[in-house]
């Protein structure tokens, strides 16, 4: 899989053709084949530069071509725009979840801790990108590197089973709708929050002690894995692949199977029940008819997290595709089209990123009670407030006039008195 690896102050692409190395997530990496703490930087001195270390099999110069050029500028002005905003937003959305009105359901437990974890796997992105992108070496330090590294593999990890464990729920409700009080409960979706997060740290906490800030020609220092670990973080990168990527993907495609079928044949069940009302109706001429039906709050409920999940395989498969591709490329030796993979790999990442960034849209888009409480939490509270302030301002002034009324007339009355 190709690599942008600096050599001198030249703009060069070495092309890894006879080798191929998967050794991470899409999480920090901007290209395949290295390690999420082999980072890329994307714009260095107005030249692409990449990590330092030597690359085994490198047999090959050519220039990028200029798309791949414009994606990466594309590609390093949307990181941070995508980490900032989705920060951002996925607060609000945490903060929303557990106030009073939504705390009380199972869903909204899981929506919460998606949105923490989302926030958490951002704010490493954007570590990230400070240490590669600007002169401020954030991220290539030490302490600062290992947590990073943790970061971006836990938080991934639970986002990730936390839209399966969302779209279990939705499968209960649509299509067992009778066992929803046994396990859609509040105290249930507590458990499984808790032994998700301590699983993920008994799975991730490699990073901790496999990765270092290691020192490179020309006195640059990089957070790096090191190098007598390379077979334990292959097999653990090549873990992480199928706990976060195979396994999730293959259960959510599944569970949404399954719902789309019940939904369907839900649909022709009341489409018959409706047919059958309207004749019956119909042979009652004086008989008053029924007001349309609104929508069940189990049914506003299962929009949304059927649009979470929907949204999610959207924005995750392509680049879970183009991994696998690499994966199946390493063990047949075929070459690849270097300026191809580029493009793809930064349009899919920036696809990929977006998906831990867009759930506050989804959510007032598709949760009619989200968007309530929303609104009323941030929107009518700052709105309220204001009106509040102009409240006081012409009551403080219509006092203050009925006082000067009033002090006039006694003035009068105190010099009638003296004289």
């Amino acid at each position: 899989m190709p690599t942008f690896v600096a050599i001198s102050d030249n703009l060069t692409m070495e092309l890894r053709t006879d080798q191929y190395d998967i050794l991470g997530n899409d999480t920090v990496n901007t290209t395949l084949g290295s390690p999420p703490w082999q980072t890329t930087s994307l714009w260095e001195t107005g030249n692409f530069s990449g990590n330092t270390s030597t690359a085994i099999g490198m047999n090959n110069t050519r220039t990028p071509s200029i798309a791949i050029q414009i994606l990466y500028r594309v590609h390093l002005v949307a990181i941070p725009a995508i980490a900032i905003i989705g920060t951002i937003s996925n607060l609000l959305a945490f903060f929303t979840f557990i106030s009073k009105p939504l705390r009380r359901t199972s869903c909204s437990l899981y929506l919460a801790a998606r949105s923490l974890s989302d926030t958490g796997f951002l704010l490493s992105l954007l570590a990230t990108w400070i240490g590669d992108a600007t002169t401020f070496q954030l991220y290539h330090r030490d302490g600062m590197c290992q947590i990073v590294l943790f970061l971006t593999y836990f938080c991934g990890f639970l986002s990730v089973w936390l839209v399966v464990l969302i779209t279990v729920e939705n499968y209960i409700r649509i299509c067992h709708p009778f066992t929803v009080g046994r396990f859609c409960t509040v105290q249930k979706a507590k458990g499984f929050i808790f032994g998700l997060s301590v699983t993920g740290v008994v799975l991730y906490h490699f990073p901790l002690w496999i990765s270092a800030v290691l020192d490179y020609p020309g006195g640059k220092r990089y957070c790096n894995y090191i190098q007598k670990y390379v077979t334990i973080t292959r097999m653990f990168t090549y873990g992480d692949m199928f706990l976060t990527l195979v396994i999730p993907s293959i259960a959510i495609i599944l569970l949404m199977v399954g719902i789309t079928y019940s939904l369907i044949t839900s649909l022709k069940r009341q489409k018959r029940l409706k047919q059958n009302s309207e004749r019956v109706k119909s042979q009652r001429p004086n008989g008053k008819k029924s007001g349309g039906s609104s929508s069940s709050p189990q049914a506003k409920v299962t929009k949304m997290l059927s649009a979470v999940s929907f949204i999610f395989l959207v924005l995750n498969l392509p680049s879970h595709a183009v991994r696998l591709r690499v994966v199946i490329l390493t063990y047949e030796g075929e070459p690849q089209q270097p300026n191809i993979d580029q493009m793809l790999q930064v349009i899919f990442q920036i696809l990929y990123y977006l998906s831990f960034a867009v759930n506050l849209g989804v959510y007032l888009a598709c949760g009619d009670n989200f968007r309530k409480v929303f609104l009323d939490k941030y929107v009518s509270c700052v709105l309220r407030s204001k009106y509040m302030r102009r409240k006081s301002e012409v009551s403080h002034t219509s006092f203050t006039n009925i006082r000067l009324e009033a002090t006039e007339p006694m003035k009068e009355e105190e010099t009638s008195l003296i004289t």
